[in-house]
């Protein structure tokens, strides 16, 4: 199981997937396209909805800071 700060996963208090990313065994949920500074994370999108997704224009944002963690920590 990936491990992520205790204060990031607080702060995802609106996952409606139960962490699922988290799961080393799955892939996460959303594939990041590109990273910019490790801060904005461009994603592809499946079909679900998310209340972290940014939508920018034709591109979609996260804002899940357990998801941007992973990606971050185990380029994931």
């Amino acid at each position: 199981m990936y491990k992520v700060a205790p204060d990031t996963l607080e702060s995802a208090d609106k996952c409606q997937r139960n962490y699922v990313c988290l799961n080393e065994e799955t892939p996460p949920l959303c594939p990041v396209k590109d990273c910019v500074n490790c801060e904005i994370h461009f994603i592809s999108v499946n079909t679900f909805y998310c209340a972290y997704f940014l939508y920018f224009g034709d591109e979609v944002i996260c804002t899940c800071p357990v998801r941007k963690e992973l990606f971050n920590k185990y380029d994931v």
